[in-house]
């Protein structure tokens, strides 16, 4: 053991606590101070540097993008370390494909490593942008990719089955609700996706909503319906297909509107002519221009529908009653009057607009026009 201590304190001497101590010296403190600052100052810039290199390389992806330029855009996107790096103006780049709806340059973002469910500046996750678009390959790809399916719009809340169901194809549809899309999601108007679809006349997308489940009898918080909103739509089969389905026909709106009267002031008369066959309309009552279903449809200049309504017994000697629309001068907002018009029965408002065909229906079945009435000699003189 004792022959073995020299070369133990040879090993032990190897290790640098057991060296014999360097002489400080002050004048080698701003020298480390200076390594010091410059490894901090290289370390905090590293990244910055990468970041603005990464930044040049998106705004050159985003040029190539705008010129169609797709393989310098693609061999941009290969180098890519952050896809999701704000632009200048606060977007991303599958945000500016998306609203270009270039569905190979969406494509090619997302395999870059772009996050679906990005939020742009606009606030408006990428699904949302292209529901509103409608562009079927560049949704396609955002649900492939797995874009969240129940995103909400941060303005009204609508979901993004809404929008793409006023928008899209109802194949893009179909996939959102196989990926779990909540059917009967309500905005902060108590709108639903059935709603949306019906408004927009989308026939296949309201079959398609109700085949899952859609609430056909849902109401906003003004008591419209979907078959409302059907009958603002410029599709004729879009209410047909609700009341096929079972739709009520005797809702009525929060303001007292009957779908009757909707139909009316939509001009859907085929619908109207059907409600009537069926005894859905109330011939008797008043809508909110002070009108019953006859006076309507001869201010609607509609031969068919007057005929049908004389034939139902809608009665020709009621005069218009009281409109509930509100006027407002227009050099004093505040001043706000109830619009009374002139009482007057079907035949003299027939006589006003010179319908010849209506005021011998009307005259047929007995009515009898206002003595005096403004327009009675120029009609009468038609009529002869």
């Amino acid at each position: 053991m004792f022959l073995q201590q020299p070369f133990l304190q040879h090993s032990f001497m190897q290790h640098s606590f057991m060296q014999p101590r360097k002489t400080f010296s002050p004048a080698a403190v701003p020298a480390l101070l200076r390594s010091a600052v410059c490894s901090i100052v290289l370390a905090l810039a590293t990244p910055m540097l990468a970041q603005a290199e990464d930044m040049g390389v998106h705004e050159r992806l985003r040029q190539a993008m705008l010129l169609n330029d797709y393989p310098q855009a693609t061999r941009l996107a290969s180098s890519l370390q952050n896809p999701d790096l704000p632009l200048a103006d606060g977007s991303s780049l599958l945000a500016w494909a998306v609203d270009m709806q270039d569905s190979r340059m969406v494509s090619l973002l997302l395999q870059a490593g772009a996050d679906p469910n990005a939020v742009s500046h606009a606030a408006s996750a990428p699904l949302l942008v292209a529901c509103q678009l409608g562009d079927t390959a560049v949704l396609t790809a955002l649900l492939q990719a797995g874009a969240e399916v129940n995103a909400i719009h941060p303005h009204g809340g609508s979901s993004a089955l809404a929008i793409c169901a006023a928008s899209a194809e109802s194949a893009v549809v179909e996939q959102m609700l196989e990926r779990g899309a909540v059917v009967d999601h309500y905005n902060q108007q108590g709108q639903t996706p059935l709603m949306w679809a019906a408004q927009a006349g989308k026939v296949d997308t309201i079959r398609l909503l109700l085949a899952h489940g859609a609430n056909i009898e849902s109401a906003t918080d003004k008591g419209l319906t979907p078959l409302f909103f059907a009958l603002k739509s410029d599709e004729p089969q879009a209410a047909q297909v609700l009341a096929e389905a079972g739709a009520s026909l005797y809702q009525v709106a929060g303001d007292g509107t009957t779908l009757f009267q909707m139909a009316m002031y939509q001009g859907a008369y085929e619908f109207a002519k059907m409600m009537i066959t069926q005894g859905k309309a109330d011939l008797a009552a008043f809508d909110r221009n002070g009108n019953q279903p006859l006076h309507a449809a001869v201010l609607a200049q509609q031969p068919e529908l007057v005929s049908l309504l004389i034939r139902r017994e809608a009665n020709v000697h009621t005069p218009t009653g009281p409109s509930q629309v509100i006027w407002r001068y227009e050099g004093n907002f505040k001043d706000a009057v109830q619009y009374v018009a002139k009482p007057k029965s079907p035949i003299d408002l027939a006589e006003e607009l010179k319908h010849a065909e209506i005021m011998q229906l009307l005259l047929d079945a007995g009515a009898v026009p206002t003595p005096g009435g403004p327009e009675k000699k120029a009609a009468s003189s038609t009529v002869d």
